[in-house]
């Protein structure tokens, strides 16, 4: 019955952070998400599957730091009630009060583990599809009579667009070059008319009845054309879908995968290799000790951050041992000097 009060403190707490949480970081996600339609269009439904691609990303940096905060505070505000006193007087030592974050802390480090090893990777590789398909598939959102367009490395200008027709475009790029032959600074393109195009699944803007001017050290040269295709290349990327094995296994020559590969084990380690922080900050003695607990939790929880983020960027896979342990053994000892000797 002292377990399932215990559980009940917690996952009330745990329930109401995680919510707060999760709908801050899902407003980030979807702010950035959105940012995709001054690119391509697309639909409220196509927003909602990219949204749910990146739903595993959100729980798994939600999870951690909320289970964490709210197991502090759980236990801080039944020190503070006096109602963790009345059970150490009846004999419940802390010691049980460890058991009951245990296991509660593998179950999360468990569901986190199967986040982000097998569920991101999968979700990364479709919304990277998802996205290139798009790209590829979708008419672009050019408007007319707006400056700071682009298509691919090209700054676009259009002064019409009537249904996909565009008339009296101007293109701008001092990255593509015009031809073969001519290795030219910075290339300027105007055409009467020009209309999207989908080849092979790469998009081209097709120009009808134009001039290219093109600026070769000091000079100029000029080319009259009927009809010419520039592609969308800037983007263009070989994406294919490959399963978590294979894709973990590129980490061992692929420095940002060994990078991921490292924070995601060392993240999903945090609620169960802290757990002798926990009953440390949390059980304390209303007459002497003051709360502390939110400072701690945010304390705690951004060195811990620091040191795995350039311990993934430095040293991965030695990191993966060697940070846990540290950071275990200072939480027991810290435990040891607040709460056991007592």
């Amino acid at each position: 019955m002292v377990k399932n009060y215990l559980r009940r403190n917690f996952a009330s707490l745990f329930f109401s952070i995680f919510f707060t949480l999760f709908i801050i970081t899902s407003i980030v996600f979807f702010i950035k998400i959105a940012s995709m339609t001054s690119i391509i269009k697309v639909s409220f439904l196509e927003l909602t599957i990219l949204y749910l691609y990146v739903l595993p990303n959100i729980l798994f940096f939600t999870i951690p730091i909320t289970f964490f905060a709210s197991a502090v505070i759980s236990l801080t505000k039944l020190s503070f009630d006096y109602e963790l006193i009345v059970l150490f007087s009846l004999g419940f030592s802390p010691k049980k009060i460890i058991r009951v974050f245990f296991y509660l802390a593998l179950l999360v480090s468990t569901t986190l583990l199967i986040l982000s090893l097998g569920l991101i990777p999968l979700t990364y590789q479709l919304n990277k599809n998802f996205i290139y398909e798009k790209r590829a598939n979708a008419s672009l959102n050019i408007k007319a009579t707006e400056f700071g367009q682009k298509f691919g490395d090209w700054l676009l200008f259009i002064d019409d667009n009537d249904n996909g027709v565009f008339s009296n475009i101007a293109l701008f790029s001092n990255k593509a070059d015009f031809s073969d032959d001519i290795n030219s600074s910075e290339t300027f393109i105007v055409a009467k008319e020009a209309k999207v195009e989908n080849q092979d699944g790469t998009l081209s803007f097709a120009l009808l009845d134009g001039r290219g001017f093109l600026l070769e050290e000091a000079k100029l040269n000029q080319v009259d054309f009927e009809k010419m295709s520039i592609n969308d290349t800037s983007k263009l990327k070989d994406i294919n879908y490959k399963g978590v094995i294979k894709y973990w296994s590129e980490g061992f020559s692929n420095k940002k995968i060994r990078k991921n590969f490292s924070l995601y084990i060392l993240i999903s380690l945090f609620p169960l290799i802290s757990i002798f922080l926990i009953l440390a900050f949390g059980i304390l003695n209303p007459r002497y000790d003051k709360n502390h607990s939110y400072f701690y939790i945010i304390s705690s929880t951004v060195i811990y951050y620091i040191l795995i983020y350039n311990g993934a960027k430095t040293i991965p896979f030695i990191a993966i041992g060697l940070i846990p342990a540290i950071w275990l053994i200072g939480s027991y000892f810290i435990y040891k000097k607040r709460l056991k000797r007592f």
